[in-house]
């Protein structure tokens, strides 16, 4: 398991899943799940330092920065209305593990901009807050990605006919329905 954008083809590995925009390439991609992103942080968190009311006010904050995004400190969000906000944030942790910023995230060291399938549980129990719910960024999806071949192996087959089985339209966990 890597957070970083590995070459599969170089590298040997059979399949990716990934969570990003994707470029073009000679690799197959199957579509599993929409990744929402919110702005979360611990109740502990926002006790201390008040909870934001509209992006603009993220630039008083301190986030944990996600390093492998090509803009991390970078937020762009728009409202229903149509209102968009451009921010700067700040942070001193920088991190290339999403788990990781999760993790410290908990513990009530600053804010993620975090997917949903990385902080959704956390989100139901209440050990962490969404804040600014009225704003979105564009959604990403989960993609399982591998290699063309003209006779794909029977694992990587079945590897992935089960993560569209199990993160396919509709199911993932994370997603709220």
């Amino acid at each position: 398991l890597n957070d970083r954008r590995i070459n599969l083809i170089e590298e040997g590995f059979d399949v990716s899943l990934r969570i990003s925009a994707l470029t073009d390439s000679s690799l197959i991609a199957r579509q599993l799940a929409p990744v929402e992103r919110y702005i979360v942080g611990s109740p502990s968190y926002f006790e201390k330092h008040g909870v934001p009311k509209r992006p603009a006010d993220l630039a008083g904050h301190d986030f944990m920065l996600y390093t492998l995004l090509s803009r991390p400190n970078i937020l762009e969000m728009e409202n229903a209305k149509g209102e968009k906000e451009q921010v700067e944030l700040k942070g001193r942790f920088l991190c290339n593990n999403a788990d990781a910023m999760v993790e410290m995230m908990l513990k009530g060291m600053g804010l993620v901009f975090s997917p949903d399938v990385l902080c959704h549980r956390h989100l139901k129990s209440g050990a962490l807050v969404r804040v600014l719910e009225d704003w979105t960024v564009p959604a990403l999806t989960l993609h399982a990605i591998y290699p063309h071949s003209r006779h794909l192996a029977a694992k990587v087959r079945a590897f992935v006919d089960f993560t569209v089985e199990k993160f396919g339209p509709g199911k993932a966990p994370w997603v709220e329905t």
